[in-house]
């Protein structure tokens, strides 16, 4: 690499491929800081449409022949002195034919980086690798042995760093590895990217995500009960040595990363070092198996949360936009109140990380309210630039830093971890420091990985050191993929529907479920609803455990005013509840029929009550009854059975029971509370979205 290290080189005369021109061409534009003119921006498109148009991945071959390949290993990552560079990797022959022939060779598109759009645009765009210059040495290719169908093997490839054309400092190069067949025809490339970072270094800042999908069926009873219960153990899993957890605790231990803790997760991990159970079915649990993990990680916790880089987050990390969106924003109110004032975390400073429309004016409002110190948002421009949108601080940060690069097997450890260190110099060469925000293992490992020449700087640190863009929050309605209303519905739904019928608490803490199924920390909707139809699971089991159903003969004469008619009501639930029979007569001035007192009935059991028909003039009266719940909103808990009651001219009353089967007046589950309750509440949500479109 020679004097080529500390200045840029002129550009080498044997760089004449169409993806070299694209790469030069984007690399000499401007930083996103200072957006290029419209001639050079349109330049940059149409050198990048031709570069489209020219590349392409291998045709198939008339045999099938076909490969996977992939980069494990870039030895230095960063290259800063003129030195040896080796990439390593796995070729697999995915053919039915045996593979023989083949060569796997280095790579280089020579030109440098330096800044983000062309960074972006180089990794984006299908790569013509056959027509790159070769690169010299007798290291930077290898016949591959015979390889059958199904196998693989290991390759490593060796070249300098001057062969490899890394002339300029304060730059990142697109190189990587080919398969070609005998005749020179392509097979399989892979693709990753070497940092060159100058004499200078380069600046970043990193956030680790200290949070996971909510696991705790929170309990009304404050532990009276018993141990914890767990919908399942996956957090034993991520503290676990090598864990999504434990690597991302790893990070924010490292000098200067800054942190992000749940609330809940301190809570959960609480729980858990106490010894917990797991849910295993509707009606068993078993132990679960982190107790001395979760104590020794709340530990680690601790000391993160007292190095003075750190934050915490809304309490169950809720998904903010998507609570927005769904007309349920007053869950952000709900998650800062849910954690109480003496809670160790309590006096950490908050900080939100948003899912988009971070500036929509619903958005800024709902955070006005709970007054974050900082908004990490992914859908500003994605510079480092630090805002101030109304009286909030907002931080621009990167959805795609360390997800590896386009192409064959572009998402192994190497690759992510070169597209990290890349992305990081070009954007920190523009002034403004690339903020990554942590919250997979993967992105863990990529940080870990190490960066010569990178100084990682705090949050904190960045925004003191910049004056904010102002702008103001626009008059747009938040957006959203994910919708958390179904599984809030079934929780709010089984919990109305058991205390309804039961007349006592379900002992699950109702509000607690539902902030926890708006997390922003499960993978996706399912996983939301997985987690409440588990938590759930004793209770949903028991509503659908039988009915109530009460019995009387098919026909009845009574022989005076003053008897009365017996009922016999049995409920073959699991669980006992409490109901009344609802009476209505179509002429209540004729003949009517008082509704039973409340009737306790326990589970498998049966009671009788005597009902007494009154009747003031002779005659035929339609009427119908129904069994009935007994909570503040009382549902009918199944249809209206219809019969006949019949005076005659001495006073006397006749029953004529109108049904099937002349034995079954009616029969009561827990679906028919459910599906009302279902109704009201799509009533009251329609209702809510017309006064939104009228707003």
């Amino acid at each position: 690499m020679g004097a080529g290290m500390g200045t840029a080189s002129a550009r080498p005369a044997h760089m004449s491929t169409a993806y070299d021109e694209r790469v030069h061409s984007a690399a000499s534009a401007q930083t996103r800081r200072a957006r290029p003119s419209w001639p050079v921006a349109l330049a940059v498109l149409l050198a990048l449409v031709a570069g489209l148009l020219g590349a392409g991945a291998a045709p198939a071959s008339a045999d099938g022949t076909s490969a996977d390949l992939t980069i494990t290993g870039l030895d230095p990552a960063t290259v800063r002195v003129p030195s040896e560079v080796t990439l390593s990797g796995t070729l697999t022959n995915t053919g039915p034919n045996r593979l023989a022939g083949a060569t796997v060779r280095l790579w280089s598109a020579r030109g440098p980086i330096t800044n983000g759009d062309a960074l972006s645009n180089a990794l984006s765009a299908e790569q013509d690798v056959t027509s790159t210059p070769p690169v010299p040495g007798a290291e930077a290719s290898a016949t591959v042995a015979d390889l059958d169908a199904g196998a693989s093997a290991p390759y490593s490839l060796r070249a300098s760093s001057e062969a490899l054309g890394l002339m300029s400092a304060s730059s990142a190069y697109l190189v990587g590895a080919m398969l070609v067949d005998a005749e020179g025809g392509l097979i399989a490339s892979a693709r990753t990217v070497i940092t060159c970072p100058g004499e200078g270094g380069y600046q970043a800042a990193t956030v680790a995500v200290l949070s996971s999908a909510p696991s705790l069926v929170p309990s009304t009873d404050d532990g009276a009960a018993g141990q914890a219960v767990l919908t399942d153990d996956h957090l034993a899993a991520e503290i676990a040595g090598g864990g999504r957890l434990d690597l991302i605790a790893d990070l924010a231990e490292a000098d200067d990363v800054s942190s992000l803790i749940d609330p809940l997760l301190w809570d959960e991990l609480t729980a858990m070092s106490s010894g917990y159970q797991v849910r295993t079915g509707p009606g068993t649990t078993a132990d679960g198996t982190g107790q001395a993990a979760a104590a020794s990680f709340l530990d680690r916790l601790r000391r993160i949360a007292a190095n003075g880089r750190s934050h915490r987050t809304l309490y169950g990390s809720p998904d903010v936009t998507a609570a927005a969106a769904a007309g349920r924003g007053e869950l952000v109110g709900a998650a800062e109140d849910a954690l109480p004032a003496a809670h160790p975390l309590a006096v950490l400073p908050l900080a939100v990380v948003t899912d988009g429309s971070s500036t929509s004016q619903a958005i800024v409002d709902l955070l006005d309210g709970v007054d974050p110190g900082l908004v990490l948002a992914p859908d500003l421009d994605a510079d480092g630039e630090y805002y101030r949108v109304d009286d909030l601080a907002m931080l621009a940060t990167h959805e795609s830093i360390a997800q590896g690069s386009a192409g064959d097997g572009s998402d192994s450890d190497a690759q992510r971890a070169a597209r990290l260190r890349a992305e990081q110099l070009v954007y920190s060469l523009s002034g403004s420091p690339a903020v990554d925000v942590v919250a997979t293992a993967d992105a863990a490992r990529a940080e870990l990985a190490g960066a010569d020449g990178r100084a990682r700087v705090t949050v904190d640190e960045l925004t003191a050191s910049q004056q904010p863009v102002t702008t103001s929050a626009q008059d747009t309605a938040p957006s959203s993929p994910t919708d958390r209303s179904g599984p809030e519905r079934t929780a709010r739904g089984d919990l109305g529907v058991y205390e309804e019928l039961t007349g006592r608490g379900p002992g699950i803490d109702a509000d607690a479920l539902t902030l926890a199924a708006w997390s922003s920390s499960f993978p996706s909707d399912a996983d939301a609803d997985e987690y409440v139809r588990t938590a759930l699971a004793p209770i949903s089991q028991a509503l659908s455990s039988g009915e109530v159903s009460v019995h009387i003969s098919e026909r009845l004469v009574i022989p005076d005013d003053d008897s009365a008619l017996p009922v016999s009501v049995t409920n073959t639930m699991s669980v006992p509840v409490r109901v009344r029979i609802h009476f209505a007569s179509d002429n209540p001035g004729r003949i009517s029929i008082d509704d039973t007192d409340v009737l306790e009935i326990g589970a498998g059991e049966s009671v009788t009550v005597r009902i007494a028909p009154r009747a003031t003039s002779n005659g035929d009266v339609q009427m119908n009854a129904v069994v009935m719940t007994t909570g503040e909103h009382a549902t009918e808990l199944g249809p209206r059975s219809e019969f006949v009651v019949s005076a005659n001219s001495s006073g006397r009353v006749a029953w004529v029971i109108i049904i099937a089967s002349g034995i079954v007046l009616m029969a009561a589950t827990a679906l028919r509370v459910k599906q009302v309750r279902h109704e009201r509440a799509r009533a009251v949500e329609d209702a809510a979205r017309g006064r939104r479109a009228a707003e």
